[in-house]
């Protein structure tokens, strides 16, 4: 019992620090970039609702200039028109937002920061205009709601606002002559449960990326393993299905590439110098053809598919004999040699694709029958 106590204290500390932990760049970069989609929203919404309060206070009060007395009609007024403006701007702004950071995630949170505390601001002085009026002040609430409900900002960031917004506001209930104890602790408990629902918000969506960047990489080590072979880290079988379709509509050279007296290397020099000898291949083709032109059949055979052209795919294959006959391992020669069997041709169907590796498979034998250590080509385009 005292165990299972001892865990849960545990495991509400972990919760804290997690909260308090500065978190990765990915996961940042992930909070932020929704932070940019919602407030795009947001400001959507905010330039059709102060463009069409702007165009009301025309139609009401008339137009009217700064120079004609800061009266509240006059202040609610401009008002409208700065945040109208501001909001146009953000939404129009963060159309493409990714680009126009380029990747520069701290421009971006500071560019949210700016709008946000422009809409407190905003909501702090319309509020107190409304209320001096005797109208209500639900604008600020409302501004509220869409800050702290869309600005993940990080605990520490997220209280510290709430502090500075709660002095500037009671000062401008002060200037205003409405600043009362009854409307300060109203807002005190509505900034207390925003700062709660924000803290569950940032907390659940911090570890939902978290989560998913390590199922991301979990994927990538399986796919991984699933389409590489272990031992010659080069496509396997499941690599070859999976990238059979791509093979449709070109020209290939299909070669099957085979060992020569590949058991003797076990029998003779242990189990080691057999995958060696395997790895050292896959190397030497991997580093002549590219990563995707090969594959590991299983055992000692090897395919290459590319298209390239005829010469230089010869010049490549003398090259690539002549260096694994002169293959060592600690001190040790080992003279490894390859019989190869390559055929040209065209790949118009999936089905083509397999006679092609059975034409290779086909000159191969005969590469063998005639000493091994070779390579033969055969052009089926012609």
């Amino acid at each position: 019992m005292a165990s299972t106590h001892k865990e849960r204290i545990a495991k509400q500390k972990e919760i804290f620090r997690k909260l308090f932990t500065k978190r990765d760049e990915e996961i940042y970069r992930a909070v932020v970039r929704q932070d940019g989609y919602l407030t795009r929203v947001v400001s959507f919404l905010m330039m059709l609702a102060e463009t069409g309060f702007y165009i009301w206070s025309i139609k009401v009060y008339g137009f009217q200039l700064p120079d004609s007395g800061w009266k509240i009609d006059i202040i609610s007024q401009w008002l409208y028109l700065i945040v109208g403006v501001f909001s146009w701007f953000m939404f129009f702004f963060l159309w493409d937002f990714e680009k126009r950071f380029h990747g520069n995630n701290k421009k971006q949170a500071r560019l949210l920061g700016a709008y946000y505390v422009t809409l407190l601001i905003f909501g702090s002085i319309i509020s107190c205009t409304y209320q001096r009026e005797g109208r209500n002040g639900y604008v600020l609430i409302l501004v509220l709601i869409c800050t702290y409900g869309v600005a993940m900002m990080h605990p520490v960031k997220m209280f510290t606002t709430s502090i500075l917004f709660f002095i500037f506001y009671n000062s401008v209930c002060y200037i205003s002559g409405i600043l009362s104890v009854e409307r300060s602790l109203n807002i005190l408990e509505i900034l207390f449960f925003l700062n709660i629902i924000g803290l569950v918000r940032y907390y659940t969506l911090c570890e939902y990326f978290s989560l998913n960047h390590k199922l991301e990489r979990y994927t990538k080590v399986l796919e991984g393993l699933s389409f590489t072979d272990e031992l010659t880290e080069v496509g396997n079988r499941n690599s070859l299905r999976r990238n059979w379709k791509g093979f449709v509509g070109g020209i290939h050279n299909v070669c099957i590439v085979d060992v020569d007296n590949f058991k003797e290397y076990n029998d003779t020099y242990g189990h080691l110098t057999g995958d060696f000898v395997l790895r050292s291949v896959a190397a030497a083709l991997k580093e002549a053809f590219g990563d995707k032109s090969v594959y590991r059949l299983g055992g000692d055979e090897f395919l290459v598919i590319t298209q390239i052209k005829e010469e230089e795919l010869t010049k490549t294959l003398r090259q690539i004999l002549i260096q694994l006959e002169k293959l060592t391992n600690e001190q040790q020669e080992l003279g490894v040699g390859l019989s190869i069997g390559c055929v040209r041709g065209y790949c118009e169907e999936e089905s083509d694709m397999r006679e092609l590796m059975k034409k290779a498979d086909e000159v191969l034998y005969r590469v063998k029958e005639q000493g091994k250590g070779n390579f033969a080509f055969e052009d089926l385009t012609k």
